[in-house]
This record gives structure tokens, sequence and C-alpha cells, in this order.
């Protein structure tokens, strides 16, 4: 009773002493070990937990909370095999332990599974249908699937059950901003809020839509919270002091570093020379195929993102210094194009790119890091810019080509791949100043593109990520980008029909944008 009040009170140590002490006067007491795995659990020694319950499993072998206790802590050490083995354990010994059929679920959602983990709640769902953590689960892969209406339904359960479920309200509005729903999905997050105001997933997702409806103010503000959500990156060099006020910055060494996706470093950079102006010493850490580019441009000393031992007064990541300028649609700095390609590679890739002298010479991608979360949305099969071939010269410009793309790609002339031969995005640039057109799903060929000012048809999926905002066919990022949205989810073939009908209206003028 002692170890479980000090326990309770948060005083693990002196509770771990107890069950110390516990199982050397007990040790057939499967509780007690069990217990002291817990305490072990908290304290973050999983492993010492683990061999806490071997004991356990020893003296109740047929205990089917052990088993699941057990691939619980396997899971928190990422080994997700031996945790689903585990859990299967669990469930022979006891096919109707609800907790068991959902923790499985949660193994299989963790590893892609998605189908196998809807079976295993549903399972759950079965044994305990009144439990509203059972319908979340299930919801939240349905909302990975993009099954966001059946999701919306499980979410409802949810809160029949429990109407202050947080979790239950934050994927709620998760979903409705999957189905383009962003103003339905701001009063889910506010309800979520009232039952965990220090949510910080909630506030991520609310910072997406606000930036999606045009409220940077707010926007900007929540979009900090990334840093202490649910499998935050890490915020870098911990030795240096965060820049929260432009007014310290003055006259001080500021290092800014990149963050996140190779696209999101094209389209924020241009805040640096900002910084620059703005009276600071700026470092600027870019990711190394981009940092011969950013050296070109950004007014200050541009470094390696994997360098160490830098000596700065402040630090900031590059994605927050929209909140750090108080930005706005209508306040975005850097005048298009706010980068600029090394004109000796533009001229030397002239020479080698054998361009058309009649028709539009086009830049093209299909698909980005297969990695992106929303990939699959995004991404399109190449065989899908077919029709555009009559109207250009194609040139592919993404690197990696999937398998389901290079078999088209082989038999179709008017598409080079120059991909495979640009080593960085300094010869990146410098390919695509030579185009009259860009026309790329929304990858980072898009960003560089409009850093360059370069003519733009951004292709997107009907639920677009929030930097393209709301029923626009513009961007303020970008002036010179022309918009092509998925009237409905999945169809690529209307943008790619507008898309060709925009190139034959000017196929009989002269073709240079530039």
């Amino acid at each position: 009773a002692k170890a479980l009040l000090l326990a309770t009170a948060g005083h693990n140590e002196e509770a771990l002493d107890c069950y110390d002490k516990l199982v050397a006067a007990t040790p057939g007491n499967a509780d007690a070990w069990i217990n002291r795995a817990r305490i072990l659990n908290a304290l973050l020694r999983h492993t010492d937990a683990l061999a806490c319950l071997e004991n356990a499993f020893r003296i109740a072998p047929l205990r089917a909370d052990i088993f699941l206790y057990c691939s619980a802590i396997l899971r928190t050490l990422g080994r997700h095999k031996q945790a689903l083995e585990t859990c299967d354990k669990a469930i022979a010994l006891d096919d109707n332990l609800a907790d068991a059929w959902s923790h499985k679920g949660d193994l299989l959602h963790d590893t892609g599974q998605h189908d196998a983990a809807l079976n295993a709640y549903a399972r759950a769902i079965e044994t305990q249908p009144e439990n509203p953590d059972f319908w979340v689960n299930k919801g939240v892969v349905l909302n990975d699937l993009k099954r966001h209406e059946e999701a919306l339904k499980c979410f409802d359960i949810a809160l029949s059950y429990k109407p202050n479920h947080a979790d239950a309200w934050c994927n709620k509005g998760n979903a409705l901003n999957g189905l383009s729903r962003h103003s339905d999905a701001l009063p889910c997050y506010a309800k979520a809020l009232e039952t965990s105001p220090d949510y910080a997933d909630v506030h991520w997702n609310e910072s997406l839509t606000r930036l999606t409806l045009g409220d940077f103010e707010t926007g900007w503000r929540k979009y900090e919270a990334r840093w202490t959500r649910k499998k935050a990156d890490k915020y870098r060099y911990a030795e240096i002091a965060p820049l929260r006020d432009l007014r310290d910055a003055i006259g001080k060494k500021v290092l800014v570093w990149a963050e996140q996706g190779l696209g999101d470093t094209l389209q924020f950079c241009r805040y640096v020379p900002a910084l620059v102006s703005a009276g600071t010493d700026v470092i600027f850490a870019a990711q190394s195929r981009l940092k011969d580019l950013m050296a070109l441009n950004m007014r200050c000393p541009v470094i390696d993102i994997n360098d160490n031992g830098i000596d700065a007064n402040y630090q900031i990541p590059l994605l927050s210094l929209p909140l750090l300028f108080n930005a706005t649609p209508a306040s975005i700095p850097g005048q298009v194009p706010y980068l600029k390609p090394e004109m000796e590679l533009v001229e030397a890739w002239r020479q080698r790119l054998d361009l058309s002298p009649d028709r539009l010479n086009v830049v093209i991608a299909c698909s980005g890091n297969a990695q992106q979360t929303n990939d699959i949305n995004r991404s399109m099969p190449l065989e899908m810019f077919d029709p555009l071939c009559k109207f250009c010269r194609l040139f592919l410009i993404q690197k990696d080509i999937r398998e389901t793309d290079q078999s088209y790609l082989a038999q179709q002339p008017e598409v080079r791949h120059v991909g495979q031969l640009v080593t960085d995005f300094s010869n990146m640039a410098a390919v695509v100043e030579n185009m009259d057109l860009v026309i790329s799903v929304d990858s980072s060929p898009v960003h560089l593109a409009g850093a360059l000012g370069k003519k733009l048809y951004v292709l997107l999926p009907w639920a677009t990520e929030w930097r393209w905002m709301q029923d626009r066919n513009d961007s303020p990022w970008y002036p010179t980008a022309c918009l092509f949205r998925q009237p409905r989810a999945g169809d690529w073939h209307s943008v790619i029909g507008n898309v060709a009908a925009e190139l034959a209206k000017i196929s009989n003028r002269t073709p240079h944008f530039r």
C-alpha cells in the first residue's frame, strides 16, 4: 500500500525501493513484480521492467494481462514484431480481452497495416462497444486511409459516450479538414482545448487550419506547437538561446536553421535576407543540397545544417520567422524572384538540354518524397502528363522514378529525364531557368520555380496542404503560380485536362514566357 501511495504521488524512486523490499520478501508474488515493472517503466528503465515481467511470467504463465503489458513496453522500445507476437499470446489466453485487441490495432497501425488494424479495433469494439477510445482509434486509421466520412461517424460515436473526449474532438477536426471543411474543424479544436488546454497536437492542427483560412496571426502563433506535439522533431542547438523578439536580435549574431523539407526551405528562405536587413548578423544553416544556392542568394554566411560548434547569440528555426515578422498574406517579404541561379550554370545547361525552338520547354515533376505523409494524394502517375506532349517538350526533373512510371518513360521520347543528372539545387535552378514553364505536383520543384519567378502550374489534390490556402487559383507566396485543384478526391484527369486547355490557348502564341 505504501509503494502504491508513493507511486501515485510521483515518488517513483521511493516506490521502487518499497517494491525491491517486497519482491525480496515475497519472490513468488506476481503482482509485486508487475508493479515493480510499472515503476521501472515510469522511470524509463524499460529493459529492467521487461526483466521484472519475465519473473511474473514464470509465476503466472496463464495471465494475459502480463503478456499485454510486456507487449506495451516492447512497443515503446520499437520492437514491434516481438510486441505483436506477445500481444497475440495475450489474446490466445483471453480472446475477449478488449484492451489486447485495441493494442494489437495500435501495433498494426504503427507498421502501416491499416486494414488489419481496423479488424483488430472492430474486435475490441465488439467486446466493449461503449469504450470511446476504441472508436477513436478506429477513426484515426480511417483518417489515415482518407476515409474521412467513415471516420467522422466513429468520432461522433465516441463523443456520444464521452462528450469531453479531447482526442475525439481533435481527430474529428482532422477529418473535417480532410474533407476541406476547414471552418467546421475549428469548433472541434476549441472543444478539445476546453478539456485539454495544453494539448499540443490540437494547437498544431488548429494552426494548419488557421493558415489555410488565411488567419496568419493565430496560425503562426499556434504553429510553434510543432516542437511539443507527439513525435515532434528535435529542436536543435540547445546551448543557444531561442530568438522570440526581433528587437533582441539587432546587432546580434543569429543562427537561422532549416527544418522540415527542402520545399519548406525554398519557400521560407525569403525571410533570411529580411532578417539581415533588420540589422542582425545572420548565419543560415541549410540542407546540403541547397547550400550552394542559398550561399548565392541569402546575403549572409551559409553553412551545412549538419555543422556543429556554431557560435551565436540567438537561434531560430526557419519556419518561426513568419511569426517573428508578424506575417500576413499581404506582407510576405521578398520580391519575386528572391532566388537567382548561377548564370554560368544556366548557360552550360542551355547547351546541354536540347531545347525545342518551336514548342514550350517545360519542366515537370509527377511525384515527390515517397515518405511524405500526404504523398499518396499529392503524387500522380507520370503517364497522365501524356496529353501535354503535343504542346511541349517535357523535361522530368525529379531524380527518383517510381517503378510504375519507368515503363512509360522508356517508351515516350517526348519526356526527357534530366533529374538523374541534376546533382543539387544550384543545377536544378539552372535547368528551371532555361524553361518556359514548370508543371509539377506539390514538391520541391514547385517552390524552386516560384522562388525563381518562373511561370508555374501547380497540380494540387482535392485536400491540399495549408500553404495553398482555400479555393484559390493563385498564391500570395508565388505570384507567378497558377493552381490547378482536383474538383474531387483523386481526379487527376480533370486537372490535366484543365492544364492541357490552358496550353492549347497559348500554343499558337510566342511560346516563351521568359
